[in-house]
């Protein structure tokens, strides 16, 4: 009998781009890349690292490499979260991004309540708003939810989703545009109903 082959897509850096400032032009910078990693992980937020040959930093002095930035890879959003640059043999900038969504959560700050809402229809209220698809497993409304900000706390959007998953041992985490908040047995149990976008 034959052995069995997956048909699965080679994952490639084709689809690297780097959006441009001012004009919105977009840059490709696949063939400048000499190492790649991609990080997909329901501990953190997701990221990519690569590490761009980069002569005399002409990409880094034209602002190709500036924090914020969109970066587009195999049709997933991530932006430039740290940059770093090594002169030593050559000129090489090590370059991390992470999920734009979610750093875009993450940067979600200001003292806020929602109210007496669910912490599952929160992660819900959330996901629409950083443009997720969403997948949650139902949860009591236990008194109001509210992000705090003193002079000893400056949670974010991201922080309390997490806090909140915690509490109620939840995993709470983005995979292909689609925020998962739910406990490990209710994913595993909708494993081939998840519909990801």
């Amino acid at each position: 009998m034959p052995e069995e082959t997956l048909d699965l897509k080679p994952v490639t850096l084709d689809s690297l781009i780097i959006g441009e400032v001012g004009d919105g032009a977009l840059v490709e910078i696949k063939d400048s890349i000499t190492s790649f990693s991609c990080e997909l992980t329901a501990d953190r937020v997701s990221s990519i690292t690569f590490t761009v040959y980069d002569p005399d930093f002409k990409m880094h002095d034209r602002n190709y490499f500036l924090i914020q930035r969109s970066v587009a890879f195999n049709n997933m959003f991530y932006e430039i979260a740290t940059v770093s640059l090594s002169h030593k043999n050559r000129d090489t900038i090590q370059v991390t991004c992470r999920n734009k969504a979610m750093e875009q959560m993450r940067r979600d700050k200001g003292q806020h309540s929602w109210g007496s809402i669910s912490p599952t229809d929160l992660a819900s209220v959330l996901a629409k708003k950083f443009n997720l698809s969403f997948f949650g497993e139902q949860t009591p409304i236990n008194g109001s939810i509210v992000r705090k900000q003193d002079k000893d706390t400056d949670e974010s959007s991201y922080q309390v989703l997490q806090r909140l998953a915690n509490e109620l041992e939840f995993r709470f985490f983005e995979a292909k545009g689609t925020l998962f908040f739910a406990s490990e047995e209710y994913i595993v149990g909708a494993q081939g109903l998840i519909q990801m976008t």
